[in-house]
């Protein structure tokens, strides 16, 4: 069908002969192989040796591609690289964490896991980059009985740092300390390795020696400079392994030339590639090298050359298997006109190609469908979460399971800017500390503008301040500043709209209290509530997206617990239920429910629904839901319930395999 499906194929029917006979020398040969190469060696991967895909497997690998790859790729050397440039320029935090997790820097064996953790800590931090210092800081300051704590790499860190503290010398010396450098982190691993990691070694040390060759034309210079010339050396030279006696060989269509298989496989057999488009040498005149009939000179030579690759090819194995995707990026792709001239035994599509499976691989008894939907219930344990158990396990239960009961949570990923969490964060820690001054309306409208804006300013300050202590590489010199400015003027236009509401006070702010519902007790955390002049409480919650959460309230399965959940706790005193949209656009404002009206602008008088029939009844909805949400928390319901918005923002998609479940459902339909 496509080329996809021919890597496959391709894939499955070399296992077959494989397993039909271990001794059996198979090629597969790709008229395009630089292009397909990575593509086709994924698959050939999972296909024929997944073990090989486990970080620091060293058993032999089935299939071996005659075309190198640059030096720079391959991981040893690569790892190699980023150590280096780890002192001169700092990382990016997914190569450093690829660096924590690699099994070619000293002591992996024994902190594998701990510097594991420690990536995850990284990554939470939510800071893209990482210089040198800043991870000794990092590493120096974590406890000794922290799971993350990894002393071994902080010496390795220590001696390096002590080291790289070197004026400008000539390339072959940096050469020598880059090596030396190495060596102290303890690279190429503490375990043996094998012959192909043995010799990428080899084959960087040589680069390493071949910057003396710039001595006389570079002269001294900077290790920043040094290592930029051994990164260029290490792309630009290729790495084939010596002695590979794969039983699959991937080749060229010139390194099959000539050579004997038991079985062949000659792939991408369409018009576009073979034969293959002429190509003349750019630097010589077109028309010498036609007559001359050079090599990619004219449709004609390309022609003849191809046609008696292929019929040396037809000649280099018992069994000669010919195929092409019959679609690409472009559209339909014919086959190649050279097809036409060849008698073939069969001519089959890929649904009917019989592909040997090799040994009958079936368990004795039958396999029994297992759907694991149940978790145990919960006995004295209270699963962590606040009102998020509750929300997750609406959505979907699974999810909840999960995150809650296993925690599971998805690595984090960096920003170089604030993200919505970050910034929400900021508001809130803004106007706690605005609120805690004012304490209630009348103080906020008796005073002077002067001191209004003097409050704003110093709350945004002090909020700044807490949200630089997680991220000092963000919220410093000019961009402070601009946010500082930013918040002070969102809060004063947030005040503003305050003022003009009916009089209150604040009842309670940021409050964390522990809430019973159901057979669960939850940790819960209302942003404020305020009571009226009536005496009675509006519960409010800040956000500074754009979704309006209270659609969900009505849902039969209550989303956005958080506001519910705490309006039944006070059902008694509870006149309105809002969302605080503390926002610069004309989304700002209210929007809520209550049982009364409030004169707030966007918090509508609940007068009933389809199901409800008033205030009471919503908060008794709330109730209902909101226990039996509980009830099938405790009794252990875990069951994914996949759908367009539950599945859209969630986190662990591998993890549930929705998409794997959609496929299989679509196929059995």
């Amino acid at each position: 069908v496509d080329t996809e499906e021919e890597y496959r194929v391709i894939a499955r029917w070399a296992l077959g002969r494989l397993r039909r006979n271990p001794q059996a020398r198979i090629a597969i040969v790709c008229p395009d192989i630089i292009e397909q190469r990575e593509p086709l060696r994924r698959v050939l991967q999972h296909t024929l040796d997944p073990a090989g895909l486990v970080p620091g497997n060293t058993g032999a690998n089935p299939f071996n591609f005659s075309l190198g790859l640059p030096l720079a790729d391959q991981p040893l050397s690569s790892d190699a690289l980023l150590l280096l440039e780890l002192p001169l320029h700092g990382l990016e935090l997914p190569a450093l964490g690829r660096l924590l997790r690699s099994p070619y820097l000293g002591g992996s064996a024994a902190e594998g896991g701990a510097r594991a953790l420690l990536d995850v800590m990284l990554r939470r931090r939510g800071r893209p980059r990482y210089r040198l210092t800043d991870l000794l800081r990092i590493t120096a300051g974590i406890a000794a009985d922290a799971p993350h704590h990894c002393p071994d790499l902080h010496d390795r860190l220590q001696r390096l740092a002590a080291q790289q503290r070197q004026g400008p010398q000539l390339p072959g010396d940096w050469g020598a300390s880059f090596l030396q450098w190495l060596e102290q982190l303890g690279w190429p691993g503490g375990r043996s390795l094998d012959s192909r990691e043995y010799q990428e070694a080899q084959a960087l040390r040589e680069q390493l020696q071949r910057l003396a060759e710039l001595d006389a034309l570079q002269g001294r210079c900077s290790a920043a400079e040094a290592l930029q010339q051994l990164q260029q050396l290490a792309a630009e030279n290729l790495f084939q392994p010596e002695g590979s006696n794969a039983p699959v060989q991937v080749l060229g269509v010139l390194e099959a030339a000539g050579l004997d298989f038991d079985h062949l496989w000659l792939m991408g057999l369409d018009e576009a590639h073979w034969p293959p488009a002429p190509a003349p040498n750019p630097l010589l005149p077109a028309g010498l090298q036609r007559e001359r009939a050079m090599p990619h000179a004219s449709p004609e030579r390309e022609l003849q050359y191809a046609q008696q690759v292929t019929r040396r090819l037809l000649a280099s194995a018992d069994e000669v298997v010919l195929s092409h995707p019959a679609q690409g990026e472009e559209g339909a792709r014919r086959p190649s006109p050279l097809l036409a001239a060849i008698d073939p035994l069969r001519i089959l599509d890929s649904g009917q190609l019989a592909l040997d499976p090799g040994p009958d691989m079936s368990p004795a008894a039958p396999l029994q469908p297992l759907r694991d939907w149940q978790a145990p219930p919960l006995q004295e344990q209270q699963p962590r979460g606040g009102t998020s158990l509750l929300a997750d396990q609406a959505a979907c239960p699974f999810r909840a399971c999960a995150r809650h009961r296993l925690g599971l949570e998805p690595l984090e990923e960096a920003s170089y800017g604030p993200d919505a969490a970050l910034v929400g964060s900021l508001v809130h820690l803004a106007l706690e500390g605005v609120w805690r001054r004012l304490q209630d309306q009348q103080t906020l409208t008796t005073s002077a503008e002067e001191v209004l804006d003097d409050l704003t300013r110093e709350a945004a300050r002090q909020a700044l301040d807490e949200v630089a202590r997680r991220r000092p590489d963000l919220y410093h010199g000019r961009f402070r500043e601009l946010e500082h400015d930013r918040l002070s003027t969102l809060l004063r236009d947030w005040l503003a709209r305050e003022a003009s509401r009916p009089p209150f006070r604040i009842a309670s702010l940021e409050r964390r209290e522990q809430i019973a519902i159901g057979p669960l007790r939850l940790q819960v955390r209302a942003d404020r509530v305020d009571e009226l002049a009536d005496g009675r409480l509006l519960v409010i919650d800040y956000k500074t997206g754009q979704g309006d959460p209270t659609r969900r309230w009505l849902d039969a399965r209550t989303g956005e617990p958080q506001v519910p959940l705490y309006c039944i706790q006070q059902a008694e005193h509870v006149a309105g239920a809002a969302i605080a949209r503390v926002r610069s656009d004309h989304r700002a404002g209210f929007v809520g429910l209550s049982a009364a009206p409030l004169d707030i602008e966007g918090i509508e008088v609940f007068d009933g629904s389809d199901t409800l029939a008033d205030w009471p009844a919503l908060l008794e909805h709330w109730r209902r839901q909101l226990t039996a949400l509980a009830e099938e928390i405790a009794d252990g319901r875990a069951d994914p319930t996949p759908g367009t918005d539950n599945c859209r923002y969630c986190p662990l998609p591998a993890l549930c395999r929705v998409g794997f479940h959609e496929a299989e459902d679509h196929t059995d339909d």
